[in-house]
């Protein structure tokens, strides 16, 4: 029986035959249903000499010789056919995530690589692409990067092609900006301009901001039935990401507790926008729900100009509250619950630099400086 030695390229295959050669980096494997005998292996190696003579010559069909093969339909599908095949079963995702997923794709892949079958996409095409993507970001690359390489883990899951090009890719670090906090004096100024220059519910909104320490996106999507006043407790469950309603950042609920400060603006918001229900913070220029934090940033960025103080986006609303209630004396991992933070340990790497250590006593009291 003639060796593999004898015939490289000719694998046993349980009782039978098959061939193995490479295409463009990409190993491929076929069988041939003929018995493994000596006569058999011949006309393998013969047969796999000529199909690695037409690579080659680049006049090799896949599926004129291997019609039914799994890997002959991936020759035929290209890259942007594998790739809208991939997004068609994304349906149980965010909305959101599928229009990020399908413009990362459209922009930034189907240009370089759309064209080509997906057998025949190699690791240096990926990077290539990569680098002609011009990413500006860390973070961009990798939020791109991520759906590229689930469609090409995809083709491997579907045999359309043995290993994925993109397994090389790492994803860049990308540590988290440092907090921006205002001071106790900025935030003072900042809300007694509003209360003077805007509408009051823009002041309700960031004096809640300010001394609740919610995330923008959670503030956006507040609502009436999760505000209970009386015993001073927000429950905040849910946010509003890119016009969407979605869970919070840690899919779990967090009970919050409202300070002095915090009470008062929901106090003064309930003349506006209780007897209706729904959400607790509306534009007071459309009368609807905020979609988005952008008429509140505006807002925002107009009064810091205003007052001289230099610009911060208004998420540093959540570090001020944080950074005052610890410099106060605050338990860390009180504010850590406050903050939805996962675990106190965050909130002690994000904030180690305005822990000093004060004694631990009333939190609550201790984050609501006067703003008078």
């Amino acid at each position: 029986m003639g060796s593999r030695s004898q015939y490289p390229g000719v694998e046993r295959n349980g009782t039978t035959l098959r061939i193995a050669f490479a295409i463009d980096g990409q190993r491929c494997r076929e069988p041939l249903n003929l018995p493994d005998t000596p006569a058999n292996r011949a006309s393998a190696a013969r047969l796999r000499a000529e199909i690695v003579a037409r690579i080659r010559l680049g006049t090799f069909d896949y599926a004129a010789y291997f019609p039914h093969s799994r890997r002959a339909a991936a020759v035929q599908r290209t890259f942007s056919d594998v790739a809208q095949e991939w997004l068609n079963l994304q349906a149980e995702l965010a909305t959101s995530t599928q229009r990020d997923y399908e413009s990362s794709l459209n922009h930034h892949w189907i240009p370089g690589l759309g064209a080509h079958a997906i057998g025949t996409i190699t690791p240096g095409q990926v990077k290539r692409a990569v680098i002609a993507a011009g990413f500006k970001s860390a973070k961009r690359r990798n939020n791109c990067i991520s759906p590229l390489r689930m469609v090409f883990d995809y083709a491997v899951g579907e045999r359309y092609i043995a290993s994925s090009p993109a397994a090389g890719l790492e994803f860049a670090p990308t540590p988290d900006p440092d907090p921006d906090p205002f001071t106790l004096e900025e935030a003072r100024a900042i809300l007694a301009w509003m209360r003077h220059h805007t509408e009051p519910q823009v002041h309700n909104y960031f004096r809640f901001a300010f001394f609740s320490g919610l995330r923008t996106s959670e503030i956006i999507q507040l609502q009436w039935e999760k505000v209970d006043l009386r015993s001073g407790i927000v429950r905040v469950d849910e946010a509003k990401v890119r016009r969407e309603r979605k869970r919070t950042k840690t899919y779990k609920h967090r009970d919050v507790e409202l300070n002095v400060e915090s009470r008062a603006a929901l106090e003064d918001q309930r003349a506006h926008t209780q007897l209706a229900g729904g959400h607790v913070f509306t534009n007071p220029h459309t009368g609807g729900p905020y979609v988005d934090d952008l008429s509140p940033r505006r807002a925002f960025g107009r009064c810091l100009k205003k007052l001289g103080i230099r610009y911060r986006p208004p998420y540093n609303t959540r570090h001020t509250y944080a950074t005052i209630s610890l410099m106060a004396g605050a338990n860390p991992m009180w504010v850590a619950r406050q903050l939805g933070h996962a675990n106190m340990a965050m909130t002690l790497r994000v904030y180690s630099r305005w822990i000093d250590g004060a004694d631990h006593g009333r939190e609550l009291g201790r984050t609501c400086p006067s703003t008078n």
